[in-house]
């Protein structure tokens, strides 16, 4: 089963790290239920000696705005993000880069368990928004 899942930030937008593939997948572990997030972050579904979640995401599909330097700083003062933060790049010496999306965040979730996406689904429809 698939869902198509979109967030639209509060306020002025949303600012992720170039490689957002972790907050994505940690934005989904905070929508699961605590049963579910337990079930698949401790041990998932096991064959042999592998762990497996059985879930996957897409990338976002929306076109995010790549920002760096000035724009970047002042991108983290209009969120309140502390300007120590930095949003770190594969590369060691790149310069600091982010992604802004200003409208909304689109992906698709898969699980082939079904219960897995029913608990997504109806976390999202319940949820009233994410911090």
């Amino acid at each position: 089963m698939r869902l198509k899942i979109t967030y639209k930030p509060k306020n002025y937008g949303l600012l992720l790290p170039l490689h957002y593939n972790y907050s994505i997948a940690a934005l989904l572990y905070k929508t699961f239920s605590e049963n579910v997030a337990e079930i698949l972050h401790t041990k998932g579904f096991i064959l042999e000696k592998r762990h497996f979640k059985l879930f996957t995401f897409s990338r976002i599909l929306d076109k995010g705005e790549k920002v760096e330097s000035d724009k970047l700083k002042k991108l983290k003062s209009a969120f309140g993000i502390n300007k120590d933060f930095v949003f770190r790049n594969r590369r060691a010496n790149a310069p600091e880069t982010a992604l802004f999306f200003k409208n909304k965040v689109s992906f698709y979730f898969s699980s082939v368990k079904q219960f897995i996406v029913e608990d997504v689904g109806t976390r999202i429809l319940t949820l009233p928004s994410f911090d």
